[in-house]
């Protein structure tokens, strides 16, 4: 298999998945009985979930600085990313702390 297809299935599986899974369970949630979690622990697996997507990204970067041939698209996607996750994990945590 080759790296670009090995990095794409990370991206899929560990970027793409946690924001789907956030906010499934969102819907999940307010819609039905099936889970019933309380709003901190809604929050605390939406602190995972970003912490998930930040750590798989900087492993794709990683991955692509360790191959024969680094492709561009593979560093420019995963530092948009972690800059976009890293702004809404910073301003969700500080307003969790401020009280709302």
């Amino acid at each position: 298999m080759s790296l670009n297809k090995k990095l794409a299935i990370i991206f899929t599986v560990l970027v793409v998945l946690p924001i789907l899974f956030s906010f499934y369970v969102d819907y999940l949630d307010e819609s039905s009985n099936v889970i019933d979690l309380s709003r901190s622990s809604r929050y605390t697996l939406s602190f995972i979930f970003l912490g998930i997507i930040i750590f798989s990204n900087l492993l794709i970067m990683f991955l692509n600085y360790k191959s024969i041939r680094p492709r561009s698209f593979w560093y420019s996607i995963p530092i948009t990313v972690i800059v976009v996750f890293s702004l809404i994990f910073y301003f969700s945590y500080s307003l969790s702390n401020f009280g709302f």
